[in-house]
């Protein structure tokens, strides 16, 4: 029995072998979420390779050319259905290189067009204001054309 228990003595404490036990795979399960984290890093980190940009670059303008062909196709739907003139404005806005026509672009259009409108109409007020008097002096000359004496006359 005194051999048994030098044996068991001998032993190390069953609680300090679970402490091993957790703390070895407490570090084992760190340095793996360190190692994953390094290598997500040096993936993050890697230089794009040519053919990727390449390859992605082609995608990118192959969706264009399909966006701006639907585009165009739409707007020729919309000039068989408008008039002329809302055609010639869709071309010329393409020539502009608008294809987005945003709410500010479109009030400063209408604004343009209000002020060139007054500015006409002002144009317009102020020549017929002109015409007006004009002839209002024509008519004056006309009924109260100053009448010279005889006496000064001669």
């Amino acid at each position: 029995m005194i051999e048994e228990t030098k044996k068991i003595s001998k032993k190390p404490k069953m609680y300090l072998e679970l402490e091993k036990k957790y703390t070895d795979e407490q570090l084992k399960e760190a340095e793996r979420e360190k190692l994953e984290k390094l290598k997500e890093i040096k993936e993050s980190m890697k230089p794009i390779r040519k053919e990727d940009l390449e390859t992605h670059s082609r995608k990118y303008e192959d969706l264009i050319r399909q966006k701006k062909e639907e585009l165009r196709e739409k707007r020729g739907r919309l000039g068989d259905l408008h008039n002329n003139n809302n055609h010639a404005h869709y071309e010329s806005s393409e020539k502009l290189g608008n294809n987005y026509k945003s709410k500010f672009y479109e009030d400063i259009i209408s604004a343009e067009k209000e002020q060139k409108e007054q500015a006409a109409k002002e144009k317009m007020e102020k020549q017929r204001m002109m015409e007006k008097k004009g002839s209002y002096a024509k008519y004056v000359k006309e009924m109260y054309w100053p009448q010279v004496s005889e006496e000064k006359r001669s």
